[in-house]
């Protein structure tokens, strides 16, 4: 299912507990946590929408918070307001890239 959903973030090493508007094209999801590592994000649709390891630099999200208006345009996903739509992800990312820089 393309598109966005509301995605929720628990507190972490990168960004505080917060929520917002995700994109998202492609119906596969992490279905269970592997022991090292711990959910960070959810959402109604998919409970686990995001990962990180317990003590290494690694995340990963099932969203796109890196998409852009030329992405959802090639993934054919309609956006009147992209800018805003993509604001939270790219919002995730600046985080992600500031505490990349720290560390």
């Amino acid at each position: 299912l393309s598109g966005f959903r509301e995605v929720t973030f628990t507190a972490s090493r990168l960004w505080p507990a917060q929520k917002g508007i995700l994109t998202v094209t492609h119906r596969e999801a992490v279905v269970s946590c592997p022991p090292e590592m711990e959910v960070i994000a959810s959402s109604p649709e998919v409970a686990i929408e995001g990962l990180a390891h317990k003590t290494l630099p690694i995340w990963t999200l099932q969203a796109h918070p890196e998409a852009t208006p030329a992405f959802l345009k090639n993934m054919h996903i309609p956006a009147p307001e992209a800018i805003d739509a993509l604001s939270f992800g790219w919002k995730q990312v600046g985080s992600f890239l500031s505490y990349c820089s720290k560390h």
